[in-house]
Order: C-alpha cells, then sequence, then structure tokens
C-alpha cells in the first residue's frame, strides 16, 4: 500500500497498534488520534485501543466478542422453535462478523470498508441497532429461561430492563437507544 496516499490509513493504524506494545500507553494518551489516523473514533477504535490498552486490552476486547458469539450460538442451538433459533444465529453472525471485519481492517488484513465495531465505535444508529440485536437475542433466551421456570418471566424481564438502563446510564445513551433495547426484548 502506498502509506502517502491510498494506504495512510492502514499504516497509521498499524503505528497505532505497535506502539501500543502489552500494556499501551495509557488510557487517554494516544498519540494517533491527535489527527494523524483519520476516522479513529469509528472505523479505526481498535486501533486506538491496541495503543492505548496494548496487546492485553486488544486481546480482552477480541475476547469479548468471541464470548457473545459463543453465547449467542450457544442459545440459538437451544431454541425449540427453527424461525427464532435462525433469527438468533443470524443476528449473532452479524455482530461477530462485523466485528472480525473491523479487527481485520485494523491490522492491516483487509482493505478498509468503513464497517464500524459494534457497541465500541462512535455512532448512534450502529449502537442503537446493536443494542437491538442484544435486545432480540436475551428475548429468546428468556423464552428458554421461562420455559424452565415459567413463573418467573416478569422477573427476569425487569431484571433484563435493569442491565441495559445501567450500561446505557453508564454509556451516556440517550432514552431512544434505551427504548430500542427494551422493544427489542419484548417484541418476540
Amino acid at each position: 500500500a502506498d502509506p502517502l496516499n491510498t494506504g495512510y490509513q492502514a499504516v497509521q493504524s498499524l503505528y497505532a497498534l505497535g506502539s501500543g506494545w502489552l500494556f499501551g500507553v495509557g488510557l487517554g494518551n494516544s498519540r494517533q488520534k491527535l489527527l494523524y489516523l483519520p476516522e479513529r473514533h469509528t472505523d479505526f477504535i481498535f486501533s486506538i485501543i491496541g495503543e492505548e490498552l496494548g496487546f492485553i486490552g486488544a486481546l480482552f476486547v477480541i475476547f469479548m466478542f468471541c464470548m457473545f458469539v459463543w453465547r449467542g450460538f450457544y442459545i440459538a442451538s437451544n431454541i425449540e422453535d427453527r424461525f427464532k433459533a435462525l433469527t438468533a444465529f443470524g443476528l449473532t453472525a452479524v455482530v461477530g462478523i462485523q466485528a472480525a471485519i473491523n479487527i481485520g481492517v485494523a491490522v492491516g488484513a483487509l482493505p478498509v470498508t468503513g464497517i464500524t465495531l459494534p457497541f465500541i465505535s462512535y455512532g448512534g444508529t450502529s449502537l442503537i441497532f446493536m443494542l437491538g440485536t442484544v435486545g432480540f437475542i436475551l428475548n429468546m433466551l428468556l423464552g428458554i429461561l421461562c420455559l424452565m421456570r415459567s413463573e418467573r418471566k416478569p422477573l427476569a424481564l425487569l431484571l433484563v430492563a435493569v442491565i441495559i438502563s445501567f450500561y446505557c446510564f453508564m454509556v451516556g445513551l440517550t432514552p431512544s437507544a434505551l427504548r430500542a433495547a427494551i422493544m427489542g426484548i419484548l417484541t418476540l
């Protein structure tokens, strides 16, 4: 890639990842986000995570996405209704593939595509749809749990709503994002 023209973003992304070493330069101390790396808050957020938190922080992000995909496929495999099982599988695959593409772009294994890192990249629309996706998957999980314990559905719904509300408060999301996530839980 041409480091001064078409490959500028990829090269700057690798500079960011490489300067993080094992433990990173510290949260908020990234040098590449100071106008060297374009789209650092969306497409290349993984590079900034790798620079600020190092190899350990980047591995933790990858581990969390692997856990999400593993649990999503586990939920999909335990649903008796075929349509709901395929929906849970597809939604989980969308999140996993989107994360894999973004991380592949950040490490230079894939061409720059403009796909955000789910749950982490800046952007309200992407975050609302990802929270809705999690809401659908959690609703299907609640369906499995309610088959096992049919009397505890209201308590489980309340618990999930409290968890999502806390997450939205911590991240600073708008009430519309919270409504989208809760509606995803209540729809199926």
